[in-house]
């Protein structure tokens, strides 16, 4: 009966590892970013202003495994194996519930997207030669997975900028 508690001590333990090694990986990850620049929002609508924080939100989803220097394409360990594919899920989702919210916006606010050149295509591009998800196998002249995510990374940055863009006071 001893055996039992051990083996669910040595259970507990590897999961306080596991949590340990995460939020160092997060320490460093916060330390090694650049700083922000606070969003600009004041002349967007709400939805927009939503569709802005989204999207960094996004971004820096993306950029984290990017920056923390994960061999996305290559094989893992057993123990990475889990943690990695739940950030490519989470990733996946999030990509497609930005789309999503992008599709769901009125006229007015997809006008000034285009006004401002705030241009989701690329993006949407991405992935869908993604095959909708993101996927550490690769299939054959597919480009490697952080080439693909540091692509998004690139057009979510200039969405980004793009839609913090005020309107020209000229028109």
């Amino acid at each position: 009966m001893t055996w039992v508690y051990l083996v669910l001590a040595a259970i507990a333990a590897l999961g306080l590892l596991q949590t340990m090694r995460g939020e160092i990986r997060s320490r460093r990850y916060l330390a090694s970013s650049p700083e922000e620049s606070p969003l600009q929002l004041s002349h967007l609508s709400t939805r927009l202003q939503a569709l802005a924080r989204d999207t960094r939100a996004l971004r820096l989803s993306l950029e984290g495994p990017l920056r923390d220097g994960r061999h996305l394409d290559a094989s893992v360990s057993i123990r990475d194996f889990d943690e990695t594919q739940q950030i490519l899920s989470d990733a996946a989702r999030e990509i497609g519930d930005w789309i999503h919210e992008l599709e769901r916006l009125g006229p007015n606010d997809r006008a000034y997207l285009h006004d401002v050149g705030a241009q989701s295509e690329a993006i949407r591009a991405l992935f869908e030669a993604e095959g909708w998800s993101l996927e550490r196998k690769r299939k054959p002249g597919q480009p490697p997975l952080h080439k693909q995510l540091e692509r998004l990374v690139r057009e979510l940055t200039l969405f980004e900028e793009r839609l913090q863009t005020p309107p020209s006071p000229y028109r």
